[in-house]
């Protein structure tokens, strides 16, 4: 059957609707993926700047840390533990070693008598005495007639009985460098004597 004009224009017309619709959906859909593209691009950025100035502010950070470190030499800065060994083991290293003693005998050995009430007659204590001032023994040589009458007089008070124990020998032993000292501290004004020895002690 045969179209009229009529109809033709309505199919031509509809023709020309879905020609019209085809280009808008295209349309849409390019515009949204561009929306999509831009906002991932812009996410993308701005996780890239937030990345680079933490980065720069933490590098500015530490400059600033080093500079004031360098700015003041007398600030304490806190230490590690394990930086606190190593400075300890180069201390110790550091340390000058100790001058070595030097000893020094008390000429002749010291006599004493107890008498005749004790069972123990006599005492012969021959002495020692240690310093690290080698310069002090000239010191004593020049002061030994008032060093030796100390230890002479502190000797004839002993009770052989209490110098019989190790004790007793390790208490007069104290006593004499106390009187040695004394004597020093006195006359020069310095003790110089670090210790004493008893190289002999006979009692009978």
């Amino acid at each position: 059957m045969a179209q009229t004009e009529d109809d033709l224009d309505l199919d031509l017309g509809e023709e020309d609707e879905v020609l019209e619709e085809a280009p808008k959906r295209a349309g849409g859909w390019i515009k949204w993926a561009v929306i999509g593209l831009l906002g991932t691009t812009l996410i993308g950025g701005s996780v890239i700047a937030g990345l680079y100035f933490f980065t720069d502010m933490f590098v500015a950070e530490n400059e600033m840390v080093a500079e004031q470190a360098d700015a003041e030499p007398g600030k304490k800065v806190k230490k590690s533990k394990k930086d606190k060994k190593k400075k300890k083991k180069k201390s110790a290293k550091e340390k000058k070693p100790k001058v070595p003693q030097v000893y020094f005998s008390l000429k002749p050995a010291f006599v004493v008598n107890f008498g005749e009430t004790s069972s123990v007659r006599f005492l012969q204590l021959t002495i020692q005495v240690s310093t690290r001032q080698p310069d002090s023994i000239e010191l004593m040589k020049e002061h030994m007639p008032a060093i030796r009458n100390n230890i002479l007089l502190l000797l004839s008070d002993q009770v052989p009985a209490v110098l019989n124990s190790r004790a007793g020998k390790l208490e007069l032993r104290k006593n004499v460098l106390k009187e040695i000292r004394q004597v020093l501290k006195e006359q020069t004004g310095e003790s110089y004597v670090e210790n004493v020895y008893f190289t002999s002690f006979v009692m009978q």
